[in-house]
C-alpha cells in the first residue's frame, strides 16, 4: 500500500542520515525507535518520525513527503 511505501520511506531517511547500512526491528507492526545523532535536522527527524507512524492512516501522503523535501 502507498502507507507501507511512506513507511520505508520513514526508514530509508533515517538510514542514510544515520549512514546504517542495515538494521533489525524490534518486532513487527510495532513503531521503530529512530535514534537520531546530532548532524540530522529537525524538519528531517520529524518527517521520518510521522512516516512510521503505528497508524498507516496518520502517515504523510507522498506528495507531502515530496514537498517537505524539496520546499
Amino acid at each position: 500500500t502507498t502507507a507501507a511505501d511512506v513507511f520505508a520511506l520513514g526508514l530509508v531517511i533515517w538510514a542514510v542520515c544515520m549512514e546504517v547500512g542495515e538494521f533489525e526491528r524490534q518486532q513487527e507492526y510495532v513503531c521503530p525507535v529512530l535514534v537520531w545523532n546530532q548532524a540530522a535536522p529537525d524538519w528531517l527527524r520529524t518527517l521520518a518520525a510521522r512516516c512510521v507512524l503505528d497508524e498507516p492512516e496518520k502517515r504523510p501522503r507522498a506528495v507531502d513527503v515530496y514537498d517537505a523535501i524539496f520546499t
